[in-house]
């Protein structure tokens, strides 16, 4: 299974940074992938979480360095995996893509 990889800006609430994050269609929305974890053992690689911006306030951009912008900042605490209140956010979901596989 070939997993389209687009890319979103996001904003630090807490840093000020910008952040490019993959971000992929999945389960009929679109989910950002803070991190990708290799797993030897099962010759994959899989997201270590996943969290949907289709609840986020979000926009398409059709020009520049991303495909989208959240246009509201998010913690770096969510993307890491540590703060989850008022967030949704599923850790090591169900979604492997063979070791070498298409990224596209």
């Amino acid at each position: 299974m070939a997993i389209r990889i687009l890319k979103t800006l996001v904003g630090s609430a807490d840093e000020g940074s910008i952040w490019k994050i993959d971000t992929i269609e999945y389960d009929g929305g679109l989910w950002l992938v803070p991190q990708w974890l290799e797993v030897p053992s099962e010759g994959v690689t899989m997201p270590a979480r996943i969290i949907p911006i289709d609840v986020l306030p979000h926009q398409k951009t059709e020009q520049g360095p991303a495909d989208y912008l959240l246009t509201g900042p998010l913690p770096k605490s969510v993307l890491d995996g540590k703060t989850t209140t008022g967030y949704v956010v599923v850790e090591r979901p169900d979604i492997k893509i063979p070791a070498g596989g298409k990224l596209q």
